[in-house]
């Protein structure tokens, strides 16, 4: 029989992993994922430095839910604020690019200045109308 070995390979993401693999070849651990090779072998030598020094706990299935409810939870909060600080940056740059066509217009008055300032003004209560509704769906 072989003996127990750290298997240090990529990732689909480029991103360096290891398996702890049992002298039978079975995988009993796989790792998290590291930037560079160094930051993995740092890992694989604590893990070897603090093993025989771990201590067996139990948890109950409802703490791991409970835990996995609250990452989840957590996630969603992220997305949300996200999401909200995308659209009003989206409506905070279309305002200020209509106020600024506003005061370009306003120094030179001609119709098709006038025009222009018109249109940029519908097509940005357009967007305004639709940007609330986005945001009013996600905060609901």
């Amino acid at each position: 029989m072989s003996e127990p070995v750290f298997e240090i390979y990529k990732d689909l993401a480029g991103r360096f992993r290891f398996r702890l693999k049992a002298s039978d070849g079975s995988i009993v651990a796989v790792g998290e994922s590291y930037e560079s090779k160094e930051e993995l072998r740092h890992a694989i030598e604590t893990i070897r430095n603090i093993a025989p020094k771990a201590k067996t706990i139990e948890t109950a299935l409802q703490d791991v839910t409970r835990d996995v409810k609250e990452i989840k939870e957590t996630q969603f909060r992220q997305e949300k604020h996200s999401k909200l600080s995308f659209y009003f940056g989206v409506l905070l740059g279309g305002l200020i690019g209509v106020l600024g066509n506003f005061f370009v217009s306003y120094l030179v008055m001609t119709p098709q200045n006038i025009a222009g300032l018109t249109i940029s003004g519908i097509l940005l209560t357009i967007v305004f109308i639709i940007l609330l509704y986005k945001v009013r769906k996600h905060i609901d």
